[in-house]
């Protein structure tokens, strides 16, 4: 949720936080990080995709990512510009297979950080490069698809708690579902060793009741499923 509240470590918090290797040149760090915004980019699309109809906002999507020179650290936007071109505008970074279809106003951003961590503005979506070192793109669609159920549910302007927690991660599950993508294992090796948030002063470490949670929506999704009903949350 809020950028100083919502930590999610994502099954990482026995985990040793993932860095760039300081004996990389700042190219090759670049280049590591354009990785990671591609990535990021497509691991997210089809949830954005699938989160229409759950979200307020929504945008076309044109399947191309853009980047500019702002959107690197400060001490790599020299090499940036000098081995990129990049400047103050816009340039094409990534353009997909498909566009021009209608999204989920979310935008992903890669937050420069170790700390694997994912959170929301309630307009953005922030996931950390320490987060993406660390885990796969199913796990990483499942956190996506929670932190776009926090914005859809207006859960950032509220006290955070358990019971929002839990009204995320059933969303997320749903959103899974409408993406096609295998929601079952997604949810079950998430909750197998990890909290789906930290914050400051409150600490919901009961992963065995998150599973429990996780358990009955898949029943929930399953049902409809079976009845060949609409997968609506």
């Amino acid at each position: 949720m809020g950028n100083n509240l919502a930590i999610l470590l994502a099954g990482l918090l026995l985990m040793a936080c993932a860095s760039t290797p300081q004996s990389l040149t700042y190219r090759e760090q670049l280049d590591i990080y354009k990785d990671m915004k591609i990535r990021l980019y497509q691991v997210g699309i089809p949830i954005k995709l699938a989160g229409v109809g759950v979200c307020s906002k929504t945008r076309i999507d044109k399947g191309v990512l853009y980047h500019k020179l702002r959107d690197y650290p400060e001490k790599l936007r020299p090499v940036a510009q000098s081995y990129w071109g990049l400047g103050a505008d816009d340039t094409i970074l990534y353009e997909g297979q498909s566009g021009h279809v209608s999204a989920c106003q979310a935008p992903l951003v890669l937050d420069y950080d170790t700390i694997p961590n994912a959170y929301t503005d309630g307009d953005n979506i922030f996931v950390t490069s320490g987060l993406l070192n660390e885990i796969d793109d199913l796990a990483l669609s499942l956190i996506i698809a929670h932190e776009l159920a926090h914005i859809a549910l207006k859960h950032v302007d509220k006290e955070p708690s358990e019971t929002l927690e839990r009204e995320a991660d059933r969303m997320a599950l749903f959103i899974l579902a409408r993406a096609k993508l295998d929601y079952r294992k997604a949810a079950l090796q998430d909750v197998a060793s990890k909290p789906p948030h930290i914050y400051a002063g409150q600490k919901y470490l009961d992963t065995s009741k998150r599973a429990d949670h996780f358990r009955g929506v898949i029943g929930e999704i399953e049902k409809l499923e079976e009845e060949g009903k609409a997968l609506v949350p």
